[in-house]
């Protein structure tokens, strides 16, 4: 999952992401948006859950804010939407 920006650009580190199993708390994964790689450099590495089901999702994303944490939710995400792919998700 890669999280950016309302205007494309990833901008998001520190954002944290929570992959759940679609109506329940059962928590499948979760990661943080890293874009620090090595000595002078940037990276964009997305979040990477492997989900290991044939079952929707519901994913939560976490973001830092001028006004503090903000919230995101998609719900009902299913694989044939998202495996094999990076979901990109823009925010606010």
């Amino acid at each position: 999952m890669l999280v950016q920006d309302a205007n494309g650009r990833a901008t998001k580190a520190g954002a944290e992401v929570r992959v759940y199993l679609t109506g329940t708390r059962k928590l499948l994964g979760a990661g943080i948006v890293d874009t620090g790689g090595g000595y002078a450099s940037q990276n964009i590495a997305p979040v990477h859950v492997g989900l290991g089901t044939d079952a929707a999702v519901d994913v939560e994303i976490t973001t830092l804010t001028k006004a503090g944490r903000k919230l995101m939710t998609l719900s009902k995400l299913t694989p044939d939407r998202i495996l094999g792919r990076i979901a990109i998700v823009k925010t606010q």
